[in-house]
């Protein structure tokens, strides 16, 4: 079963990067102003792009199309992008590679911006990798950067250029975006959003967003209690004995999963964190002598699933994790030697599994052998497991 659940986890990882990216139904404004109706592949793009497949139909030849090409595309009800030249700072807030320049250093630059808010007042955005900048236009004025700069003082000293607040005060006159206000706006995607709102709706304009993203479930909790196949083997590796081999035992865990969905790229994937309480006692005797073990942990899991959906109710999902194991009053008990306490190495898992309207999972899951015996130079041994866990997601 290891190698299927290993087979079926990469190809599920495999297969995710193609599935559930679909052409949408959308439009595209070339140079000559022509609006081109078809269907765009919507990828949901973390940063902006600089291209993007287009057919004129669903049954169609797809067709590369690049920045230098088109003025304007967008996914209807969904997302707009508009090509503009603009001074764009591209100063970095790593400490290492920080300026200590106060001023923003501008370079002219040709980019598809993603319009978040249109109005009186519009509101865009860029993303490129750990860079983040707003851009804005009024009736009154021509598509400028929203300033803000970190910038060393010292070595050891980091301050802020906050001017977008004076371009937000000066450029969105109105009687309910007072200073006061103002100096609670960050420099972020909601803040901004909120502030041209309010100015678009107090000079009566018709407020429209543009950033219109499907209703996202980012965080979920799931109980997860499971059934758990487990087996040990260990030996005395300077006599290369083996000392006892375990039957097959099966024993129940229970779990607590937090999951976090990116938002971007259709919420394939997640990262996880999952505590499970599990535990293994088994006896055997071997050439008459018997043994026992009382072996208890706390499990701590780190790492990412990729989901495939199936439908709107249904997907199947493959994990990668990486297990911390915390064991407690833990003992391998012998009749002819001393106890042997146990004391694990941290290993792997791979599962995979299927969910059914966002609620209800069953997972298949296999692990990599965990050394139990690690404080020990004499012993090695083999804790092998697999799994079959429900879920049931609490929100």
């Amino acid at each position: 079963m290891k190698y299927f659940v290993y087979i079926f986890t990469f190809t599920c990882i495999n297969y995710t990067a193609f599935s559930q990216i679909k052409y949408e139904k959308g439009y595209y404004i070339n140079n000559s102003a022509d609006k081109m109706e078809g269907y765009i592949k919507n990828i949901d793009w973390l940063n902006n792009p600089t291209n993007f497949l287009f057919k004129s139909s669903e049954n169609s030849i797809s067709q590369n199309l690049d920045i230098a090409s088109v003025k304007e595309f967008g996914v209807y009800n969904r997302l707009k992008y508009v090509r503009e030249k603009v001074q764009i700072d591209r100063s970095s807030e790593s400490h290492f590679l920080m300026s200590s320049e106060k001023n923003p250093i501008f370079k002219d630059e040709v980019l598809f911006l993603k319009v978040m808010l249109e109005g009186n007042a519009t509101l865009y955005s860029y993303t490129d990798g750990n860079l983040h900048r707003f851009f804005f236009k009024t009736t009154d004025s021509q598509i400028d950067q929203l300033v803000y700069k970190t910038y060393k003082i010292r070595k050891t000293l980091i301050s802020k250029n906050n001017y977008y607040k004076q371009q937000l005060l000066t450029n969105l006159p109105c009687e309910k975006i007072t200073t006061t206000l103002v100096e609670k706006v960050d420099y972020n995607k909601n803040d901004l959003v909120e502030i041209f709102t309010d100015y678009n709706n107090c000079g009566a304009s018709k407020n429209v967003s543009i950033d219109s993203k499907e209703n996202r479930d980012l965080f979920n909790i799931s109980i997860r209690p499971g059934a758990r196949l487990s087996t040990l083997q260990f030996v005395n590796s300077t006599a290369g004995i083996l000392v006892k081999d375990f039957d097959k035992e099966i024993r129940f865990s229970l779990g607590v999963e937090s999951e976090f969905i990116f938002p971007f790229n259709k919420n394939k994937i997640s990262a996880l964190i999952e505590p499970t309480y599990q535990y293994f006692t088994s006896e055997t005797i071997s050439n008459n002598q018997k043994a026992s073990v009382d072996y208890k942990s706390l499990e701590l899991a780190a790492g990412v699933r990729y989901y495939i959906f199936l439908s709107e109710q249904s997907k199947i999902f493959a994990n990668f994790q990486f297990i911390f194991d915390f064991t407690g009053n833990s003992k391998i008990l012998l009749a002819d030697r001393p106890d042997l306490e146990i004391e694990s190495k941290n290993n792997l898992i791979f599962g995979i599994g299927y969910k059914w309207r966002d609620r209800l999972s069953l997972e298949l899951r296999t692990y990599t052998k965990r050394e139990i015996l690690s404080r020990y130079q004499a012993w090695r041994s083999g804790y092998d497991s697999n799994a079959l866990i429900l879920g049931y997601t609490l929100f």
